[in-house]
């Protein structure tokens, strides 16, 4: 059984070695920006990924610059809300916003 094992284990894919990379990556572009690898080695799909995450930043509480988490994905749920062109807009279950209505009289 052992050789069993040795033969199946011998087939099993290497790991991904730029795992932690990619996970280093999205975590510094989104925070304090450390770099630890050549950044112009960078594909142009990734480098614009890592542009995305620099812009929407961190969480609400966090001191990372960008717009924020909860700001990019209200003005996500905005924006399908206009292309569908709903009145309302729904961001979780049971929370709405009516964006066309004014607090002020």
């Amino acid at each position: 059984m052992s050789a069993q094992r040795a033969r199946t284990s011998a087939h099993k894919p290497p790991r991904c070695p730029t795992c932690f990379d990619d996970r280093h990556l999205a975590v510094s572009t989104r925070t304090a920006g450390l770099n630890t690898f050549d950044l112009t080695a960078l594909t142009a799909p990734a480098l614009l990924v890592a542009l995305l995450l620099m812009f929407i930043g961190g969480g609400p509480a966090s001191t990372a610059g960008g717009i924020k988490v909860s700001t990019a994905v209200v003005l996500f749920a905005v924006t399908v809300a206009h292309i569908r062109r709903r009145q309302t807009v729904s961001v979780g279950p049971g929370a709405r916003c009516h964006p066309r209505r004014s607090s002020r009289r």
